[in-house]
């Protein structure tokens, strides 16, 4: 079992009224949050990832669960990052994320303060089929923020 959580992070990282506020604005107006790509040159910014994927757990030689680890990028060019970072840590928090590593550096080649915030969560088959349900059921993927062409 693969379980895709672009969709779901693309969602609840879109209606928080704070971190869709917070980022900047393509030219049609699209907050710049995404999966990997994002518009260069417009900030602030959040992008995310996922890091690493692995089989957690077995169950009568059935996997049972995998792992996920996912990186949450705010890019600042004032170092704004602390307005939302809380607010992204609670989001993938009550998506039964944990937080093990954060960092905080500055990329001088583009001159962008970068929050890097790092999060694991296991997932079982059970419990990813209830995240489908919870979160993609009436979601049309051509509006997910990650599949737009910018």
């Amino acid at each position: 079992m693969l379980f895709n959580w672009k969709p779901i992070l693309s969602k609840v990282f879109m209606t928080n009224t704070l971190v869709s506020e917070y980022v900047g604005k393509t030219a049609n107006g699209n907050p710049v949050i995404g999966s990997l790509t994002i518009p260069s040159g417009i900030f602030p910014a959040i992008e995310f990832h996922e890091v690493s994927g692995f089989d957690n757990s077995f169950n009568d030689d059935e996997l049972y669960s995998r792992k996920y680890n996912y990186q949450i990028s705010i890019f600042s060019q004032d170092n704004s990052h602390y307005k939302v970072q809380n607010t992204i840590d609670s989001l993938m928090r009550s998506l039964g994320f944990t937080c093990y590593h954060n960092d905080e550096v500055y990329e001088p080649d583009v001159k962008v303060f970068h929050r890097v915030l790092l999060y694991s969560r296991t997932l079982s088959n059970e419990q990813a089929s209830i995240l489908e349900a919870k979160y993609l059921k009436n979601i049309k993927r051509k509006r997910l923020l990650y599949a737009k062409n910018w």
